[in-house]
């Protein structure tokens, strides 16, 4: 009969424990019923009702409150909440760095298109004057095989009179492109 009552009482902890998962009941609030389950099947009848009965009321008078377990949780929070502010900052700094550097090589790049452009000018007024000295056919030929852009700038250095005839000379085709690369050059030395 006896066995009959623990066998009772452990399947109503069973089903007392499965409707406390059920319901969500965490599993700290649970262990007190466990360990109760554990000392009915080990000891004699008269220890089981004793002990077991003492530590379950040892343990259920102090279980945290919620409050407890909010300032717990609250804390696990702010502590991942720093964790990611960290990370963060750490990023931020790193796109900071990342951008003063892009910033530092454009300056950079706009120093080697600046002495590019003046190296260009120099060596294209250099060019200009040995273009002035010579017979316009001549300087025709030879601007023949310049490129485009090193044409455009060569003519921009020269004598109207004298950009006119190599002009002339050139393929009509090219001489139209070049005409047309000298307009915008021109509007965009005036509009400066």
């Amino acid at each position: 009969m006896m066995k009959k009552v623990i066998l009772n009482l452990i399947l109503t902890l069973v089903i007392f424990i499965g409707m406390m998962m059920a319901t969500g009941v965490m599993q700290k609030q649970l262990l007190p019923v466990l360990r109760l389950k554990k000392e009915l099947a080990k000891g004699s009848p008269a220890q089981r009702g004793e002990a077991a009965g003492d530590t379950l009321l040892a343990e259920q008078s102090s279980p945290p409150d919620s409050a407890t377990l909010m300032r717990k949780e609250i804390e696990a929070q702010r502590k991942e909440i720093a964790a990611k502010l960290a990370a963060l900052r750490k990023r931020e700094k790193e796109v900071s760095q990342r951008e003063q550097k892009i910033e530092e090589e454009l300056a950079q790049l706009k120093s080697l298109k600046e002495e590019l452009n003046a190296t260009a000018s120099t060596q294209a007024s250099k060019l200009a004057k040995a273009f002035q000295a010579m017979d316009a056919g001549q300087a025709a030929k030879i601007a023949g095989n310049l490129d485009d852009r090193t044409l455009t700038d060569l003519l921009l250095q020269l004598r109207e009179r004298n950009a006119a005839k190599i002009l002339a000379a050139l393929d009509p085709s090219r001489a139209a492109r070049i005409y047309k690369s000298l307009s915008s050059k021109d509007l965009q030395a005036s509009s400066q």
